[in-house]
């Protein structure tokens, strides 16, 4: 059976059970956030030294890095005609043949390994990047002002989807789904109703990016981090209070020139 590539499954897994964000394991690594992004969603491969690196960090093999881990949910197979061969075969030798026989093996596993790495090392080479005009920073814990002239250029992978407006997340508390220096692209949908949608909210001359729910009298701002309280919003606003409501229909991790 082909041995399936894992390492970026084996990266998130890893990085939030030591609850480490992308920039904190970055960080420790010395990598950058946009590589760790990369990493997760499999649009960039690591190199063998790369490998070796995080998996130390990790305090895991190497392979486990790269292909997972068989777990107690993995069904069990019968060994191949091969397997039972080899297997019957050494354990007819002496102690001492025995262990050539587990050298032999264990540098051809390693020769193995470093020959699937290298395989997605050549996907390695240079991408095309998106130019993305973002406008003020949408705030992910108290709020910024929004300013239509605050404007910067940031350069992603991915091409964006439709959008009006791309913006910078500022805070921690839409983690995990939206980290601190992500881009997020904003719609102006129109909604009436909101059910849970994340989305940027101008109130007068502050910004968030928060999930929205309407209820009798207002909206109801969530995080996703447990750590925030929940906000609220009058709806409909008084006469000398502005609101704006920006559907996110995206979001990308920009590339750190």
């Amino acid at each position: 059976m082909e041995t399936q590539i894992a390492f970026p499954a084996m990266v998130k897994e890893y990085r939030t059970a030591n609850n480490l964000t992308m920039e904190q394991l970055a960080d420790k690594i010395g990598k950058t956030k946009s590589t760790i992004s990369k990493w997760e969603k499999g649009t960039r491969s690591p190199k063998i030294q790369e490998i070796e690196e995080i998996a130390n960090f990790f305090n895991v093999e190497p392979a486990i890095m790269m292909f997972g881990a068989i777990t107690t949910d993995t069904p069990a197979q019968a060994p191949s005609e091969l397997v039972t061969a080899i297997t019957e075969t050494v354990t007819r030798l002496h102690p001492e043949r025995q262990e050539i026989v587990l050298d032999v093996a264990t540098e051809q596993l390693e020769e193995q390994l470093r020959e699937q790495a290298n395989l997605i090392e050549e996907d390695n080479d240079p991408v095309e990047l998106y130019e993305v005009i973002t406008t003020t920073k949408l705030a992910a814990g108290y709020g910024y002002s929004f300013d239509d002239y605050d404007q910067n250029k940031e350069y992603v992978e991915n091409e964006p989807p439709r959008h009006d407006i791309a913006s910078l997340v500022s805070g921690d508390s839409m983690l995990p789904d939206y980290e601190d220096g992500d881009i997020v692209y904003l719609r102006d949908a129109g909604f009436s109703h909101y059910n849970g949608q994340v989305c940027a909210i101008v109130v007068d001359d502050q910004t968030f990016i928060k999930k929205v729910y309407t209820e009798d009298g207002g909206l109801r701002l969530v995080s996703i981090n447990p750590d925030y309280p929940d906000k609220w919003v009058d709806f409909p606003p008084s006469e000398d209070t502005h609101i704006k409501v920006f559907l996110v229909v995206g979001s990308d991790t920009p590339v750190s020139h």
